[in-house]
């Protein structure tokens, strides 16, 4: 069972050698000059993995062959849990599509005019999306601005989670709000080994550019990996400002910085 994907063909930009030496590039900025981690659990998570950690510093340097250990451990496909198995999407099957995220104005559909957005906008625009066959992850294309901002994580999580039965991105800004919806999802779920076996919602964590790991995100992330929750993590380099001018330079560090993760 699960979510039907859509047929897809892949679009080849790159060719074999520009691919290696994309990959090669981003190697060696992991190796030298690494990156900047201000979290002291991190950094010794990073030491015990087999990296070279400058505690004074708070830098990172991870070697090319760890990268590759890394790699070789992680799982090559996974299964997203909807809160109902028909809902579940399998990475390895095909094309699947959702929306974007993060608008905080809307056009009003009765008025016509622009407005700041609220919950319910939020609320409404997950129901399309758990309506529309064709969109298959649901991530908060709204953040709503009715809400206090120390809790904005909570209520969209909690919008997310109330109103469809597709796998959601959810969202946590820090360690207390990550154990916040992971209380939300054992509520759902019925217990701790139900989340477990099935969590019906991931987490994604985008990083600063140019390596910027703020140090809530890690609190967050670290509880989400402790009990078990698949995150994605992503990257926000702009060509010629957070990151080199050339679109090559910019693909390496983006390559570092999701293989620092």
């Amino acid at each position: 069972m699960g979510i039907k994907p859509l047929g897809g063909r892949t679009l080849k930009v790159l060719g074999k050698k520009d691919i290696q030496m994309v990959n090669e590039t981003a190697m060696e900025i992991l190796k030298d000059p690494g990156f900047k981690v201000q979290h002291e659990e991190a950094l010794n998570l990073f030491q015990q993995a087999g990296a070279d950690v400058d505690f004074k510093k708070q830098m990172v340097h991870i070697p090319e062959f760890l990268v590759e250990k890394a790699l070789n451990s992680a799982p090559r496909f996974i299964t997203v849990c909807g809160r109902e198995s028909k809902c579940d999407l399998k990475s390895f099957n095909g094309v699947h599509y959702s929306g974007g995220h993060g608008a905080t104005f809307i056009m009003d559909i009765e008025t016509g005019k622009r407005r700041s957005a609220v919950k319910k906008d939020l609320e409404n625009n997950v129901l399309i999306h758990d309506a529309l066959e064709n969109s298959h992850m649901i991530y908060p294309e709204i953040y709503p601005q009715d809400v206090p901002e120390k809790a904005l994580d909570r209520h969209i999580s909690e919008a997310l989670l109330s109103n469809t039965m597709k796998p959601v991105i959810a969202t946590a800004y820090d360690g207390a709000g990550a154990r916040d919806l992971i209380d939300m999802g054992i509520a759902i779920a019925g217990s701790r080994e139900a989340l477990k076996k099935r969590p019906m919602f991931t987490c994604s964590f985008g990083m600063i550019s140019p390596f910027v790991y703020e140090p809530a995100r890690i609190d967050a992330l670290m509880e989400m990996s402790r009990f078990g929750i698949p995150f994605q993590i992503y990257t926000i380099p702009g060509a010629g400002t957070s990151a080199p001018v050339t679109l090559a330079g910019t693909l390496a560090l983006s390559v570092a910085e999701l293989l620092s993760g």
